[in-house]
């Protein structure tokens, strides 16, 4: 009877061996788990439907064997990353931030995921479905101001091993680097820029641009939409290495992507340069009053100077709010500066002692130089506009 009882308890325990093993191998789970025989990897591809998300099942039959990420057995990954840029938004000067949205893919090589793929191109799943059960090199937007939002993650794997992430993405970024300058505003151009980086360090983990895919590729899309204030081109890709003092100075690898932002110039043009110059053609015409009329001259100064106040702070939210002076500042205060010279110019010929010679040499130079002034200051300030 005891002999029996050992007999049964060794059955009890087999069976609960064979189970675990069972599950063990049905998820894809532990070293238990062996390569599928090409027989079952035929029979899968063949129910598979090219043009829908799989679900997890399907990968644990298929790879479900893989269980060490390729990062722990080769020493430098590469991972190649693109990026379509597909809109920008609300570049805000002041706080040197702006509002992307686009598609960003990226891939690697891994041979062990290789397939037959005679049958089918490629094989898809939601990104949610993977996340925790293989590696995936988790690339950050290392300029992202806030946390950004992104869907339609998709992970596909190709016949040759190749295994891509993509998604489309949104949010606000900074221009951490400060590459923006506002200095030559209405006429510069201003590179906004993505930086994208990984958690691994340079020694386990290397960025390069898509090999696939060309420059012109990243503004394709958004050169077809039009935009209400700039035009993008001259896309770029700039690898570099960035160090973080709390890695201990270690090196990660990057990629930063540019795009050239050049303001459309019409606005500013008919808005706000064609109404100053008004003003000012309106206050060099009144120069011309014979000084016996000095009511009417030095009235005519006085509504220009003021016209010109006024109209300044009825577009001053269209300027960048910046701690340093740029071209379109340069403008207003030059017209400023010549009707305020025009206006004392005129009240100095009246004044009640004429003797003092120094002031008299000031206003005849004022009434030489000041019509000259005026229009260099038209001409140049057009020829910015158009030729740059």
């Amino acid at each position: 009877m005891k002999c029996l009882h050992l007999f049964m308890i060794r059955i009890f325990f087999a069976i609960i061996s064979l189970c675990a093993v069972s599950h063990l191998q049905s998820q894809g789970i532990g070293s238990l788990a062996g390569a599928p025989p090409d027989s079952v990897i035929d029979q899968v591809l063949n129910k598979i439907d090219p043009d829908q998300e799989l679900k997890l099942e399907h990968f644990n039959i298929l790879f479900g064997h893989i269980n060490t990420p390729i990062i722990k057995e080769q020493k430098k990954i590469t991972v190649y990353c693109g990026m379509e840029i597909q809109d920008i938004r609300d570049i805000n000067p002041s706080k040197g931030t702006y509002h992307v949205r686009g598609f960003i893919w990226y891939y690697w090589d891994d041979p062990r995921y290789r397939f037959n793929g005679d049958k089918i191109e490629s094989l898809k799943w939601n990104y949610k479905t993977l996340s925790e059960r293989m590696w995936l090199p988790q690339l950050d937007f290392d300029n992202s101001v806030n946390k950004l939002e992104r869907w339609s993650e998709t992970i596909e794997i190709f016949p040759d091993g190749m295994i891509e992430y993509w998604c489309y993405f949104s949010g606000e970024f900074s221009d951490q680097n400060g590459l923006m300058d506002f200095r030559l505003f209405p006429c510069e151009k201003l590179p906004v820029s993505i930086d994208v980086n990984t958690q691994y360090h340079s020694g386990l983990l290397e960025m390069k641009y898509c090999r696939l895919s060309t420059n012109e590729d990243i503004v394709l899309e958004i050169k077809k939409r039009r935009h209400p204030e700039f035009i993008f081109s001259n896309a770029s890709v700039i690898p570099f290495e960035r160090t973080y003092t709390s890695e201990w100075n270690r090196k990660f690898s990057s990629l930063r992507f540019i795009v050239e932002a050049r303001r459309d110039k019409g606005y500013y043009f008919f808005h706000i340069f064609l109404p100053i110059a008004s003003i000012m053609i309106v206050f060099l015409v009144g120069q011309r009053i014979s000084n016996s009329k000095f009511d009417a001259k030095m009235g005519l100064c006085l509504t220009c100077l003021l016209s010109l106040i006024a109209y300044t702070f009825s577009f001053s939210e269209s300027l960048p709010k910046l701690g340093y002076l740029t071209l379109m500042d340069a403008y207003i205060t030059s017209n400023y500066l010549i009707i305020a010279a025009g206006t004392i110019s005129t009240s100095i010929k009246h004044w009640s002692n004429p003797s003092n010679t120094i002031v008299r040499t000031l206003s005849k130079f004022i009434d030489k130089t000041l019509s000259v002034a005026a229009i260099l200051l038209i001409i140049s300030f057009v020829g910015l506009l158009f030729f740059l």
